[in-house]
């Protein structure tokens, strides 16, 4: 199957200012070189609300797109270029962490972490804080479904059914982190970070996140976070501080 070959048709209007400020971005790359093709709609949501496999173009499918696009007269806002393109810096990980640091203390809670396509990095980035040994529990790397099973309890079945990459291994694995640890609060992430191991179905760059509190119950949200593969694992981290925060403020 041939990927969509974007002609001036499809660099006009809003497309065109897309291309220019991604154009050396590794999304932005991929789109052009046909290997993901969106949507305009979709592209729209990329990074914050796009839930959906990627839609693959054919040659003989390129007037169809172009009819569609030329259909449509939507109005971006502001704030999706920014929302698109930006990767969290170590300083915003940091401001972040701060701030988690703060909320556990004053609530007196316990966190813990559950990683898998991020490697500790939540963990690192929390216990770079002096002190955080009061307020941060443990962080679990489990990588391959054995070390799933065996380090957070979840269910072969599980893995074997939807894969590691899904809603139900998420929220198993941030279960299994509050079972067998004594934090409070818990965040679990597991996720495709690439440049490698995407699939019509699970894109690189697909990453699942829960969060659960003790006594309650597991939240999950998918996220399509767009670059490389430092780029969707600093998304993550940044989307998984950002979680336990507004957990911590509710």
């Amino acid at each position: 199957m041939r990927g969509l070959e974007l002609t001036a048709d499809y660099t006009a209007g809003p497309w065109n200012a897309y291309f220019n400020l991604c154009n050396s971005h590794a999304l932005g790359t991929q789109i052009i070189s046909g290997q993901f093709n969106f949507d305009p709609d979709e592209l729209a949501y990329i990074n914050t609300h796009w839930v959906g496999a990627p839609q693959f173009l054919s040659h003989d499918d390129r007037p169809l797109a172009r009819a569609r696009w030329r259909s449509r007269k939507r109005v971006w806002p502001r704030e999706f270029h920014m929302n698109t393109l930006s990767v969290p810096s170590d300083a915003n990980l940091h401001t972040l962490a701060q701030t988690i640091a703060e909320s556990l203390t004053q609530r007196r809670q316990m966190l813990v972490a559950a990683e898998s396509c991020t490697g500790g990095w939540i963990a690192k980035v929390l216990t770079d804080l002096p002190g955080s040994s009061a307020w941060f529990e443990c962080g679990v790397v489990a990588y391959s479904y054995e070390a799933k099973e065996a380090l957070l309890g979840v269910n072969p079945h599980t893995l074997e059914q939807h894969g590691a990459v899904s809603q139900e291994c998420a929220i198993e694995m941030v279960s299994g982190a509050l079972a067998r640890f004594g934090a409070t609060i818990a965040v679990a992430v597991t996720g495709i970070a690439g440049p490698s191991g995407g699939t019509p179905d699970k894109p690189v760059g697909t990453v699942w996140i829960a969060w659960k509190r003790r006594g309650g119950y597991a939240h999950a949200e998918v996220f399509h976070f767009p670059g490389d593969r430092e780029a969707v694992r600093r998304q993550t981290v940044a989307r998984a501080l950002e979680g336990i925060r507004k957990i911590l403020t509710k």
